[in-house]
């Protein structure tokens, strides 16, 4: 089987370096074609289309099929970042972040990507970003709470959880807030 697979392997590397078309890429880490780096763009007219995504592969010895290819497995990543599916999320908060306010939903998206996923960054990280951006909620909403004196870290996964972002902010009262922090705090 590892001869076959390594054939497989090799030839699925190779018709994603000829393929011009579907603007994904496969490259080996340490000439291994068991470890992999998938990269493609995102999608245009998306909140993600200004950034290139990363993706790191391993190709199991067993639990692979061959209905799945890398360039397939690489294209449907990408296409879910098209058609987000909050019914059936890998993130529960993100679907509700999502289906309570879309707008807000794709603002943080961007952010991400540009934080993220640009293409001459090889370091992930939002050095000069602001956390509660990155986190989805008002940066002005989460200074009121740090400015009370609680940790910056709390208030934004305070706000996360409470789903305080978008128009639902208005749902959600300051003592609302402020009681949950209080209850993280003990």
């Amino acid at each position: 089987m590892s001869s076959a697979r390594l054939r497989r392997v090799n030839r699925e590397i190779a018709d994603c370096a000829n393929d011009t078309q579907s603007d994904v890429q496969v490259e080996m880490v340490d000439e291994s074609p068991f470890h992999l780096i998938g990269t493609f763009p995102g999608p245009p007219n998306s909140p993600y289309e200004d950034g290139v995504f990363k993706v790191d592969i391993a190709v199991p010895e067993d639990q692979w099929t061959p209905v799945y290819t890398l360039k397939s497995t690489l294209m449907s990543l990408r296409s879910l970042l098209c058609s987000p599916e909050p019914n059936d999320p890998q993130d529960a908060e993100v679907a509700k972040h999502y289906m309570t306010d879309q707008a807000s939903y794709e603002e943080t998206a961007r952010e991400w990507t540009r934080t993220y996923a640009q293409a001459n960054t090889n370091t992930a990280g939002a050095r000069g970003t602001d956390a509660a951006r990155l986190a989805g909620v008002s940066p002005e909403l989460a200074a009121e709470y740090i400015n009370m004196g609680f940790p910056e870290d709390a208030v934004l996964a305070t706000l996360r959880r409470l789903n305080v972002r978008g128009a639902n902010v208005q749902n959600i009262s300051k003592d609302e807030v402020v009681n949950e922090l209080l209850r993280s705090q003990s």
